[in-house]
């Protein structure tokens, strides 16, 4: 039965696809001209009128499998939710059993209301949502979604929990329905449980939506003398979980701020400095304990885990065996970033290393020329690249200059990158373009992925091309940005929609530089 509903719900999806298409435009026009009177003043309507529209739909080019989904996805479209909900009592009245993806179509029409429920509907809303519970004992995350929503709506919140908790490790396809919950407890007053659901939807890639957002800048703003806590918790749960808010998030922080004594203002950061307060911000280095946790974790995963996945048995055993004889390493390089990246000088700083400047080219006949450089600084390196470039390398001759292993060519080298990093200490540093997605991975701990994350901000250097001067590697171009707090200021990066919130980039324009009121810091 389950298979069958999640095939309902699928279809009824597919009809999102049709409003794309001109057709449906020119059917919608034609259907809105005809049933205007119904659209706008829905209430006592003949029922053969009804029988018009469903007849009319049913007819059209379109021929919807679920013509009564379709009609209420119209209404939705059209903001026409009244309509909607009155073609809904007429299919009931008149014992046309709706399916369930036409039941949670209907649901939504509520949500779309502006006045609030009364009595009679709120219990209506309850029985159908207990109704779908009742019947189906796994619901897909459409269905949880649009459930949460009307139950919160109605007060039923703990009904709502239990549908979210139903999710408990993958709350990111029930981003809306957490958000719902988020808002409603935000406010209604229950600012503990709103902590926890948003601590959830932070530990997600995305976090809450922006619904949730507004609503705990409304519950920071009932309070003026706890404004200032409420603002700085959110910030520091950013950056704990090493999320990034969208744009119109922080545009309405920044004026709610501002209203309350803050000095908030749009910035770039150049060298790691804020252009608005002048303020050198942190690399975000990990502390002592946070690498040793980070380190543990990272090693167990690769070597039990990610190599295994990513190339065979015996070239693991020889790498291991090879790292743990040779290590500990200052510098490691990705040789296949290296070898395929613009051509031109690469001018490399770490404030780490005292005095320490360096140029790397990343053209295969300047190759020599860097590692010279590096070898004067009595720094070791390890260079990884593939086998289809070994003969090239040797050709070079700077095989006493540096270490180098070879990997099958359909070997991941990032996961030698980073066994080698994190067997050699917490001052090695690591050469590559690779963002290294895919072991923000493995960790399933949110915490550890923002550990991951803020290692490589100070571990990992990144290129950039720049006019005139090839491509550069600098140390001040972070891998990824955090929320960071500077004395008085916080400065917050953001990115421009949600679904880019884990942009390992950030550009200099993108931060916000957030002066709290002196007396309130």
């Amino acid at each position: 039965m389950y298979a069958m509903k999640k095939n309902v719900i699928r279809n009824a999806s597919n009809i999102t696809a049709i409003y794309k298409k001109k057709e449906f435009f020119d059917f919608c026009g034609a259907w809105k001209e005809k049933f205007s009177e119904v659209l706008v003043q829905p209430d006592n309507v003949p029922k053969e009128t009804w029988e018009n529209m469903r007849r009319y739909v049913m007819d059209s080019e379109f021929k919807p499998l679920i013509v009564d989904t379709f009609v209420l996805q119209m209404c939705i479209n059209e903001k026409y939710p009244q309509a909607g909900i009155s073609y809904y009592k007429f299919l009931e009245s008149n014992n046309y059993k709706p399916s369930v993806s036409t039941l949670s179509t209907y649901l939504k029409l509520y949500g779309m209301r502006d006045d609030p429920l009364t009595k009679g509907e709120k219990e209506h809303v309850l029985s159908i949502c207990k109704n779908i519970s009742n019947t189906y004992t796994s619901l897909n995350s459409e269905l949880a979604n649009v459930l949460v929503r009307c139950l919160c709506q109605v007060g039923e919140w703990q009904e709502a929990v239990k549908i979210i908790e139903n999710y408990k490790e993958n709350h990111l396809h029930i981003r809306d329905a957490v958000s719902n919950l988020i808002s409603y407890f935000y406010e209604n007053g229950k600012e503990d449980l709103g902590r926890k659901y948003l601590v959830a939807s932070l530990k997600t890639s995305l976090g809450p939506s922006k619904f949730a957002y507004d609503s705990y800048l409304k519950h920071c703003l009932k309070e003026k003398d706890k404004f200032n806590e409420r603002i700085e918790n959110l910030f520091i749960l950013w950056n704990k979980y090493g999320l990034k808010p969208v744009q119109r998030v922080v545009l309405e922080i920044s004026n709610a701020c501002n209203q309350s004594g803050w000095s908030v203002v749009p910035t770039t950061i150049s060298r790691s400095t804020c252009a608005v307060c002048k303020q050198l911000l942190a690399r975000n280095d990990l502390n002592d304990e946070e690498y040793e946790r980070l380190r543990q974790v990272t090693l167990k995963k690769l070597i039990s885990e990610g190599m295994y996945y990513v190339t065979d048995p015996k070239e693991i055993q020889h790498y291991v065996r090879y790292i743990d004889q040779r290590k500990p390493y200052d510098v490691i390089v990705d040789g296949l970033n290296i070898f395929y990246s613009n051509r031109g000088i690469v001018a490399v700083s770490d404030r780490r290393w005292k005095n320490f400047f360096s140029y790397l080219i990343f053209d295969t006949f300047q190759l020599v020329d860097s590692i010279k450089y590096y070898k004067r600084w009595g720094k070791k390196i390890l260079v990884i690249g593939r086998y289809h470039l070994k003969k090239m390398i040797m050709r070079l001759d700077i095989r006493d200059m540096a270490d180098y292993f070879y990997v099958h060519d359909w070997s991941k080298d990032d996961v030698f990158l980073l066994y080698a990093a994190f067997s050699s200490g917490k001052d090695t540093v690591v050469i590559s373009k690779d963002l290294m997605r895919q072991h923000k991975f493995a960790m399933k701990d949110p915490e550890l992925d923002a550990l991951f994350k803020k290692w490589q901000a100070s571990h990992q250097y990144t290129t950039v091309t720049l006019k005139g001067s090839g491509t550069q590697l600098d140390d001040q171009i972070q891998v990824n940005a955090m929320v960071q707090k500077k004395n008085d200021c916080w400065h917050v990066p953001y990115v421009d929609y949600d679904m880019s919130v884990n942009k390992t980039r950030i550009g200099n324009n993108e931060w916000f530089c957030f002066k709290m009121p002196r007396d309130k810091k």
